[in-house]
């Protein structure tokens, strides 16, 4: 069973007015392995004793799951193209986005890796490298 059904199937209990510990007992008989633990029962009951109504989730505020969009994937290439030699905590403080994503962001979709205090392309050869790295001195 998914998260919402278990969820619903709490919610049908609690209105039939039984105590968690119920709830948990007619679920194990039901659901085997698959029955969600006392604590979510409980968490959930008590959800729906302050009057909650809906079993899915609440919106989660903050930063977005996905800051990897193209438009970052491009700022961020621009500013390793106007100079090379900028560390990746560098760039995140100039795009306001964890290092770890701007990590990602340079080895996964611009395949790129440091050499020699540089960006440059991972998939040129070590004689292109080098001649990349004459020609932007």
């Amino acid at each position: 069973m998914e998260k919402l059904e278990n969820r619903a199937v709490i919610k049908h209990f609690y209105l039939k007015e039984l105590k968690p510990k119920e709830i948990k007992e007619e679920m194990d008989s039901t659901l085997g392995t698959y029955c969600p633990s006392y604590s979510t029962i409980n968490q959930w009951v008590s959800e729906f004793k302050k009057g909650r109504l809906s079993t899915s989730d609440e919106p989660h505020s903050g930063r977005p799951v996905e800051v990897t969009t193209p438009d970052m994937i491009e700022k961020i290439h621009q500013i390793v193209l106007e100079d090379h030699r900028l560390k990746v905590h560098e760039i995140a403080k100039t795009c306001k986005m964890p290092n770890e994503c701007v990590q990602n962001i340079l080895h996964q979709h611009l395949h790129m890796q440091k050499l020699c205090a540089r960006w440059v392309p991972r998939l040129l050869t070590v004689d292109q490298k080098f001649r990349w790295l004459k020609s932007t001195i």
